[in-house]
């Protein structure tokens, strides 16, 4: 694969300019001490060659040593190599201290940048809509997020490194013109070479090898991820060994990948390396050819030569191995700049603040459909939830009843009609006062690996334990919590694996109904639990309704038997809805639905 193409450095350039564009001023900082500390380096070079020549007595030639010459005139000493001695401890110091303020600019602004990256991706997934998180695999968006934002950092460190060598290796070019143009010569002819060299390994093996490496790596991520998710019927199944051959051949891809990079690194730089000596070794019997005196009178500008062009060397290695790392970062990099300016949807909010619900929620020739499906999922829905009064949700599965919820959270928008809250869209509401006055438990409840006083909580804040311990009582879960180890200090562990499914769910609506909503939302709740778990579970349910509005989904008709209204909901359409006692009286889908249960 060729790298070096018209399109693929347009690419390059774009996508560093994009990265780099919000620091302008930072890099522009930078830019100058860069600058000034290789002017320094280059003087402290240069002094290099005054006190060898005045060491050795040997006449002053050269533009060099005349500038240095005029410097010192203005002291007025008779002990050149004396003075010489100190110029070159003052402007040692002196290149120290602006070497150390270049990198510590740099490295701060490597850091900021690093962090702001990493920052704006978090910030692009909590503003995509729903759908983005349902069309992307869990793994892919973890790695994007951690090994993936990792490289561009790589990118952006090596970018500012490339600029520092690059300015270096400029700066001690321009001084090796001036001690000896032919050794010079002889420098750039070996340099052309060792650029085609470079510039080969860099096409055939570093990007190739870097694309292959990220794809390996978010390989891995996801099987992990899957992995984890689904280990409990992964051990049930005992499928381990399908799962590690899938591992094992995306470790194998990575680390195969990787060691050809770093041995595509690491040829230059060995190549450099013998280049340098075999190049101060055939100076080196050049001059040796010149005889006795003349070889004296060699000494200082061949010393000084060999000295700086041990420095040019160096850079032109750490030039190549910037490039080598940047090529190698340039997929993950592009994955990120990619992932950044991807046009994902945003679902718009209002500006108008919700105050409550005083009369009821409806939909209104409601339709929907996924962006990559033809025929609509939801058909002309027309419903109201009163307040204070239960609604439940019936139905076959797939015809749309978690859909209907998601509308009602506004995870999607309908593509026609509205959902109006006593008689406003609620698309003129803003998220925040909507949907706090929302509390919803679901089927598969979001436990995580922190106390169950956390968890209750859910980043709530100014909330004292007391609102805690009442909601966990509404919740009818104060009971099964002080039995626990430690009570609400318990550590419920991965997904709340140390807790029974019913526990999980009372936990889920102690969390609802600590936000005190006004609107509860229960999805297939009670579905996977047992008939114990369910009946603590529904107990707290019937708790909640005495108060609340309450929609429930549900396959088990026995838990919704009480409520208000019942919808049933068959091929995207409201088929039916009443009181289940009028439902079975009108001998209709409820009707066939609960026999088939019964």
């Amino acid at each position: 694969m060729e790298i070096i193409h018209k399109s693929k450095i347009l690419k390059i350039l774009q996508i560093a300019w994009q990265l780099f564009k919000p620091y302008k001023t930072g890099l522009a900082l930078l830019f100058v001490i860069m600058f000034v500390s290789g002017l320094f380096e280059l003087l402290n070079l240069a002094a290099l060659y005054p006190v060898m020549n005045y060491g050795l007595e040997q006449p002053s030639e050269g533009i060099i040593l005349k500038f240095f010459n005029m410097l010192l005139s203005f002291l007025n000493v008779d002990n050149l190599f004396f003075v010489s001695c100190i110029l070159l401890i003052i402007i040692t110091i002196a290149a120290a201290a602006v070497n150390l303020a270049n990198h510590f600019v740099s490295y701060r602004l490597m850091v900021k940048m690093v962090s702001d990256y990493q920052k704006l991706i978090l910030e692009k997934y909590i503003n995509s809509d729903y759908n983005f998180f349902t069309k992307n695999q869990q793994g892919r968006l973890i790695y994007m997020g951690t090994m993936a934002a990792k490289q561009t950092g790589s990118m952006i460190l090596y970018s500012i490194t490339a600029l520092d060598d690059l300015l270096s290796l400029l700066l001690i070019f321009s001084l090796l013109m001036l001690l000896t143009w032919q050794g010079t010569l002889a420098i750039v002819i070996i340099g052309f070479f060792y650029f085609l060299v470079v510039k080969r390994i860099m096409s055939r093996i570093i990007y190739k090898s870097g694309r292959l490496v990220q794809e390996a790596n978010q390989e891995k991520n996801i099987i992990l991820n899957e992995l984890i998710t689904g280990i409990k019927t992964i051990k049930v199944f005992h499928i381990f060994n399908y799962w590690q051959k899938k591992y094992h051949n995306a470790v194998d891809k990575s680390l195969y990948n990787e060691f050809k990079m770093l041995m595509g690194r690491i040829l230059p730089q060995s190549l450099m390396k013998a280049i340098f000596y075999l190049l101060v070794a055939i100076l080196g019997i050049m001059v040796s050819y010149e005889g006795g005196e003349k070889i004296i009178s060699w000494l200082p500008l061949y010393g000084t030569f060999v000295l700086v062009a041990s420095r040019l060397f160096p850079s032109v290695q750490n030039l190549g191995s910037d490039l080598m790392i940047l090529i190698a970062s340039l997929p993950d990099t592009k994955a990120v700049y990619d992932l950044l300016n991807q046009d994902t949807k945003k679902i718009s909010q209002g500006t108008r603040t919700l105050q409550g619900l005083y009369r009821k929620i409806s939909f209104q020739d409601v339709w929907f459909k996924f962006d990559d499906e033809q025929e609509y999922l939801l058909k002309g829905i027309n419903f109201d939830i009163k307040k204070n009064k239960t609604t439940a949700i019936v139905g076959p599965s797939g015809y749309g009843k978690t859909t209907l919820i998601n509308l009602l959270f506004r995870l999607y928008i309908p593509d026609k009609g509205q959902i109006t809250i006593d008689n406003v869209d609620i698309a003129k509401y803003t998220d925040k006062s909507y949907l706090s006055k929302i509390g919803y438990v679901g089927q598969e409840t979001f436990i995580y690996n922190d106390t169950i006083f956390e968890n209750i909580k859910f980043g709530l804040e100014n909330c004292n334990k007391d609102r805690i311990i009442e909601a966990a009582k509404h919740a009818n879960a104060h009971e099964f919590i002080m039995n626990t180890a430690n009570g609400y200090n318990t550590i419920v562990g991965d997904a709340g694996i140390k807790l029974s499914g019913g526990q999980r769910q009372r936990i889920a609506i102690a969390r609802a109904m600590l936000r005190k909503p006004e609107i509860m939302i229960l999805d297939e709740a009670t579905s996977a639990l047992d008939n114990v778990a369910e009946e603590k579970v529904q107990n707290a349910i019937n708790h909640i309704s005495q108060y609340t509005t309450v929609v429930i989904v549900a396959h088990r008709l026995s838990t919704i038997q009480d409520a208000d209204t019942i919808l049933i909901l068959d091929e995207g359409k409201i088929v039916e809805q009443g009181r289940h006692k009028d439902l079975l009286d009108n001998k209709g889908t409820y009707y066939n639905l609960y026999n088939r249960q019964q």
